[in-house]
């Protein structure tokens, strides 16, 4: 749904029931490639120190994994030397998102983290997991508000949520399958009941 229906149907709402809510068309076209090739010009040359998660030892990325080349970048929002830093801070308190993560908490929304994930060709994607296990919110919870830079589907490795799990008690991850998934240590079992739904 665009942006206009979620604030007609209450964002809240939607969270409510579903754990989760889509608000398409929210950035303009021009704002989507500048953040993309913004990211994709300072990855041109691989990692980058201090901003990218560059692995080492047993668990360095293997020369022929698409992550090696992009891993994803953390905390780019507080990397004041690189030029992807003042763009992250930008829309990590992005008004647009601000009002509907506000109505979303029924509060104040805090920044906490900003990342940025490539998807090459080949890569492995995330498992199933819940954000609350490592940023351990209290009380309340977290959300993410993520930003899909190109067009994603199931085909190509779009982002699945599980519906009306939100209000579930964190559960303790366990061992992901490599082969599918970076890192590897992060994976929930389904519960149940519940479906995963591509968004």
């Amino acid at each position: 749904m665009i942006a206009q229906e979620i604030e007609n149907h209450r964002s809240d709402r939607i969270l409510d029931r579903d754990g989760f809510a889509v608000a398409r068309q929210l950035f303009r076209a021009d704002e989507v490639a500048l953040i993309l090739n913004t990211f994709m010009d300072l990855a041109k040359d691989g990692p980058v120190e201090g901003i990218s998660e560059i692995k080492h030892s047993a668990t360095a990325y293997a020369a022929s994994d698409p992550l090696a080349k992009y891993p994803r970048m953390n905390a780019s929002a507080f990397a004041s030397g690189a030029s992807v830093g003042p763009l992250s801070r930008k829309y990590l308190i992005e008004p647009r998102l601000h009002s509907i993560l506000k109505e979303m908490l029924r509060d104040e929304p805090l920044a906490v983290q900003s990342m940025f994930y490539f998807k090459p060709p080949g890569a492995r994607g995330q498992a199933l997991h819940q954000d609350n296990f490592y940023l351990r919110v209290k009380p309340g919870t977290c959300l993410a508000a993520w930003i899909a830079l190109d067009d994603a589907d199931e085909g190509n490795g779009g982002m699945v949520c599980v519906p009306q799990t939100q209000s579930l008690e964190i559960a303790c991850p366990e061992k992901a399958d490599s082969r599918s998934s970076s890192p590897a240590n992060t994976s929930n079992r389904l519960p149940g009941r519940h479906q995963c739904r591509s968004i």
